[in-house]
């Protein structure tokens, strides 16, 4: 009996073992631990731009008007392009090619940044862009240059050459008549060249240069020029800055205003930039200049531009802050195409082949010229409308930076 009894209890062990593997083989398998969280991926180094400009020194009145439009550009972005924050370092010019060139060290060596932007002084960026290009550190400038600059491969010039701004208003005082001219700028190679770019536009042209008048830069007299005046169909001149108002001013005391038609051979003169307008008043009503910009302009590109703009600033743009804008939309177009890369040979290659509707109009780089532009050119005459001093637009040309070079 008591084996019996050790047999049953032996059967039912084996039974409850048997039914506990067969439960636990029909079981839901237990829940696999969770696996740790993914470390979060490192955040993307910001994207960093030098930006020079001139805040003090003859050319500061620029440096707050390129400001704007700089930052303009950067802001319809929300200042992040593919995913990375941009960083801008700004700093001084001074109007001084020494000055820029330092600083432009500083902003390579010790603040690390991947572009450079600026200055507006033609001189310092002669200076900077040998320095740019040996450092293989794109650069951007924001206004024309010295066509001497394409032997520096990473210098880029989204607003063309000093040539070939003077150039279109040339072929503009053809087109509506005049055939001599007499020309007067200060003598230095940046006025030679302003006004070398309307002489080749010109007597390109059909018409004939009978006189140049190169005064002593940094003057305020223009009399004895004045003066020396021979009889022609128009006077073409460029005197940027303070000398503008005071040429325009003694060429009208000479009694040549309204009897031979002035031109100012492109923006800077002695209306543009509007301040001079309106130091200058109604007097200046009629005349005419070439110039890079109107915010007249009637295209979808400008209109959004002016609209953000004013809406930025509670104002209207001129033609300083659409350069400044345009040549930094070339420099965030291609950080776009790029995928935010910032590496200098594949951002050169970028930046060469970079188009975008700007506030002017459709800008495009060259092959020759390598890495200067061209977009359309516009004739414009100072009017008022209700109250306000505008610049009414007679004209349109295509500029490209071929233009006026010596042949």
């Amino acid at each position: 009996m008591k084996s019996m009894k050790s047999k049953v209890g032996l059967l039912s062990v084996v039974v409850v073992l048997v039914s506990g593997l067969l439960l636990a083989a029909c079981a839901e398998p237990a829940p696999a631990p969770a696996p740790a969280p993914a470390p979060a991926p490192a955040p993307k180094p910001p994207i960093k731009i030098g930006f020079m400009i001139e805040y003090t020194g003859y050319l500061a009145p620029y440096g707050p008007k390129w400001e704007q439009g700089f930052d303009l550009a950067l802001d319809e972005v929300g200042w992040e392009i593919a995913g990375r924050k941009v960083e801008v370092v700004k700093e001084d010019g001074a109007s001084d090619p020494a000055i820029s060139l330092d600083k432009a060290r500083k902003l390579v060596e010790s603040d690390k940044v991947d572009v450079l932007y600026g200055p507006v002084n033609t001189p310092s960026i002669a200076a900077i862009a040998p320095y740019a290009t040996a450092n293989k550190v794109p650069h951007m400038c924001c206004l024309c240059n010295n066509v001497e600059l394409e032997e520096y491969e990473y210098s880029f010039n989204p607003i063309g050459t000093l040539r070939q701004w003077g150039y279109p208003t040339g072929q503009y005082a053809y087109d509506v008549g005049y055939r001599t001219a007499s020309v007067m700028t200060s003598d230095y190679l940046s006025g030679r060249r302003f006004i070398g770019g309307f002489i080749s536009g010109f007597e390109d042209s059909g018409g004939t240069v009978v006189q140049e008048q190169y005064t002593e830069l940094g003057s305020l007299e223009y009399g004895p020029y004045l003066a020396n005046l021979k009889k022609v169909d128009v006077v073409a001149a460029w005197y940027p800055g303070p000398p503008g108002p005071a040429f325009f001013k003694q060429y009208k005391e000479y009694g040549f205003l309204g009897k031979v038609p002035l031109l100012s051979v492109n923006p800077s003169g002695w209306w543009d930039p509007i301040e001079l307008v309106e130091q200058l008043g109604d007097v200046v009503l009629g005349q005419i200049s070439g110039t890079l910009y109107s915010n007249l302009i009637d295209t979808p590109a400008n209109k959004k531009f002016v609209e953000l703009f004013v809406s930025r600033y509670g104002e209207k743009p001129y033609w300083e802050g659409a350069a400044a804008y345009a040549s930094c939309k070339v420099l965030v177009e291609a950080l776009k195409a790029t995928g935010g890369d910032t590496d200098p040979e594949k951002l050169r290659k970028v930046i060469e082949g970079t188009e975008i509707e700007s506030p002017f109009g459709p800008l495009k780089f060259v092959s020759s010229p390598a890495r200067f532009a061209a977009y359309p050119w516009y004739i414009c005459a100072v009017d008022k409308v209700n109250g306000e001093y505008v610049y009414k637009i007679l004209a349109e040309y295509e500029s490209h930076p071929q233009q006026g070079l010596p042949k």
